[in-house]
């Protein structure tokens, strides 16, 4: 279990793959799929990218109990930008 300090990069329009590696400060300040992605959303995406473009990003990170018999717990997440605030 756990993010192993990495994640997967990968860019579907030209099919390049990177193995990143995570600040192992960050995974203890931002424990959990949604509060993790959300930081990296943040880090990731220019602030002038609307989410139907090509560019933005789409984070899919384990939640801190993939893998565990724990019951009723989310086990994945997927964090992006949304449309809603920008249609109007």
């Amino acid at each position: 279990m756990g993010y192993h300090g990495r994640f997967l990069s990968v860019n579907l329009s030209s099919g390049e793959i990177k193995d990143m590696a995570l600040d192992s400060d960050m995974l203890k300040k931002y424990i959990g799929g949604s509060t993790l992605a959300a930081r990296l959303l943040y880090n990731h995406v220019d602030k002038e990218v609307k989410p139907w473009l090509h560019r933005t990003l789409w984070f899919l990170p384990p939640v801190l109990f993939t893998g565990s018999p724990i019951p009723m717990v989310s086990r994945s997440t997927v964090c992006g930008i949304a449309p809603a605030p920008y249609l109007g």
